[in-house]
């Protein structure tokens, strides 16, 4: 049911890319950064207590909301940026996003920790002390210095300058479409579903895989939590990184990064592929991998 739940939610995600513009023409980026913040802590809310309709409209909510939500705040870290520190603001933004996923994922292992199930009361706590975090970031979007219903601007001559003259929905999802279908965008298309795959890997595969791997005994279910702590570790080193290097990869070619990356990438899933067995990425199992997963006490 999660990996239904996974799909439902990026393709609504993926849908809401193509007209995030035209909803932020309509009701201006604030307020829809505001609404797409909104849906992620209904979908939230849905995990209080779970049916299966809820979780399902749940999914579509949350994947709406956060294709909208991405969209605003890459157009709020560009528009707040020039030419030269557009790459070192996303890294930082990156980098702060990442935070979250340290701090929630740290408190998910201490809840679980010793518990090989979720129980009842420590779903609800863990739950609702997500529900109120999404709540005080909906507070503080709020915040955020732009008019409520200001609209998009027609172009920009410098990333950090805006002319008056907004466009609107129709004319926002026409440049949306014509971007897409630009030669540069379809020949990253390949990228584009590496990404996709990579990114599910690394969101939902690998920590269900953690959790269904009986070999790690009783703190199999923390480790869920305890992987969040690293990824979010390791995005937060590599935003540094980027920091630090982005003038010198500004005006030079940027292969060498990529293919850092890229063998980064390799070295991971090679050691996933060693150390986790192969039937639990679907269900529970005391399955055999080349190096077998062993059980420590945390």
């Amino acid at each position: 049911m999660g990996y239904i739940l996974l799909a439902i939610q990026n393709a609504a995600q993926a849908i809401a890319y193509f007209f995030s513009a035209s909803l932020c023409a309509v009701i201006g980026p604030k307020l829809a950064l505001v609404a797409g913040s909104i849906c992620i802590s209904l979908n939230i809310a849905c995990y209080l207590r779970p049916f299966t309709a809820t979780v399902y409209v749940g999914a579509v909510v949350v994947g709406l909301g956060s294709g909208v939500m991405w969209a605003v705040q890459g157009h709020f870290v560009s528009s707040n940026s020039r030419s030269r520190t557009v790459e070192r603001n996303m890294a930082l933004f990156w980098g702060l996003l990442q935070t979250s996923s340290i701090l929630g994922s740290l408190f998910y292992f201490l809840m679980l920790r010793g518990s090989e199930e979720i129980e009842p009361h420590i779903r609800w706590t863990v739950i609702s002390t997500l529900l109120g975090a999404s709540i005080i970031g909906i507070f503080v979007f709020s915040l955020i210095r732009q008019p409520w219903f200001a609209k998009l601007p027609r172009q920009y001559t410098q990333l950090s300058e805006c002319p008056a003259k907004p466009f609107g929905p129709k004319e926002a999802l026409v440049r949306t479409i014509r971007l897409a279908m630009r030669r540069d965008m379809l020949l990253l298309i390949p990228h584009f579903f590496y990404i996709g795959f990579e990114c599910t890997m690394w969101a939902s595969v690998y920590s269900t895989s953690l959790g269904y791997t009986k070999a790690f005994g009783i703190i199999r279910q923390s480790l869920v939590g305890l992987n969040g702590v690293f990824l979010g570790l390791g995005e937060i080193s590599a935003s540094i990184a980027l920091m630090l290097i982005s003038k010198r990869f500004h005006k030079k070619n940027k292969d060498t990064l990529v293919i850092v990356g890229m063998l980064v990438h390799f070295t991971a899933f090679y050691l996933i592929y060693l150390n986790i067995p192969s039937l639990s990425s679907t269900t529970p199992n005391d399955g055999l991998s080349f190096i077998g997963p062993k059980f420590v006490e945390i």
